[in-house]
């Protein structure tokens, strides 16, 4: 069984999220590791050590305002990516609000918007 983020087997990369400013026309490329938390937002307090922070510098987007999580339990098990918005203002994936709370699977070129301005 395939993943659609497994790239080479030995490379704990499975996936990229991008992070782009519409206003300053500028991306950044996030890679997201096997078994890894990434948290999005202002903030940067997270003092669990298991979490990797990015940080926004806009005091629209809430402190930490979503989490990403990588899951593969061996090997032999595709990789999974899903995210769970922790915002006031919510996380769009693909255009779709994702409320305060809820999870939602990440499939491959999945557009995560955090607000207008950065996707």
């Amino acid at each position: 069984m395939s993943s659609p983020f497994e790239l080479e087997p030995r490379d704990r990369r499975v996936a990229f999220v991008q992070a782009i400013d519409s206003v300053k026309n500028s991306a950044l490329e996030i890679p997201v590791l096997r078994n890894q938390v990434i948290s999005m937002g202002r903030g940067t307090h997270n003092d669990d050590k298991r979490v990797t922070p990015f940080v926004f510098k806009d005091l629209k987007i809430s402190s930490t305002h979503c989490y990403i999580w990588s899951i593969q339990f061996d090997e032999s098990t595709p990789c999974i990516c899903y995210l769970k918005d922790v915002s006031t203002n919510h996380t769009y994936v693909n255009k779709k609000p994702i409320n305060n709370g809820q999870y939602v699977i990440l499939n491959h070129n999945d557009e995560i918007e955090i607000i207008n301005g950065f996707k």
